[in-house]
């Protein structure tokens, strides 16, 4: 009774072998503390985790390391294959909003406003943080803006004003929001 139930939760990946998901943590742990004094290493590790470990919980992250590391380069292509490859995986919590947030810049500075809006509103629909929501809201209504897509834009613009703490750095957010929302007859 309880032994199946406990057993039922454990991932389908670590059923079989246990100790490869710990060596998956483990790596990934490691990976993470030298990424910033050792990137090639990280790299290496990041990079074993997915030979090794391809079904691991920890394969995603590392993708997504993988992805930060790629737009670092200024590799928005590489970047973005290992960013949609971790949200494949099932990459969760704040990091799939961050690699939606990151799909969202790239398809953005490839003029795909469409692919760019989904990307935002996914990513503040997710596991943001609170304070980040508010700009990915914005980017979200730009980009509806950009694709003439006024009412999604709207929509946007008023959650993004709705959702804003009292800071003053966003002001130039505020007031191309505001002059939208005039525009449209909705201030």
């Amino acid at each position: 009774g309880q032994v199946k139930e406990a057993l039922e939760e454990i991932p389908a990946f670590a059923r079989g072998n246990p100790a490869a998901a710990f060596d998956a943590d483990m790596l990934l742990r490691q990976a993470n503390e030298t990424a910033k004094s050792d990137p090639k290493r990280a790299k290496k590790d990041y990079e074993r985790i997915l030979a090794s470990f391809p079904h691991a919980p920890a394969a995603a992250e590392a993708r997504f390391r993988l992805g930060e590391m790629a737009l670092a380069q200024g590799d928005a292509s590489s970047a973005a294959e290992h960013h949609r490859r971790a949200l494949d995986d099932g990459l969760a919590g704040e990091l799939r909003a961050q690699a939606h947030d990151r799909l969202g810049n790239i398809a953005f500075r490839e003029k795909n406003y469409r692919a760019a809006a989904r990307h935002f509103d996914e990513a503040a629909s997710g596991d943001a943080p609170r304070e980040m929501r508010p700009m990915l809201l914005y980017f979200a209504g730009v980009s509806y803006e950009q694709e003439k897509m006024k009412e999604e834009a709207r929509q946007r613009y008023l959650d993004f004003v709705a959702a804003l703490p009292d800071r003053r750095e966003m002001q130039d957010e505020q007031i191309r929001a505001a002059l939208f929302l005039q525009r449209e007859g909705q201030a």
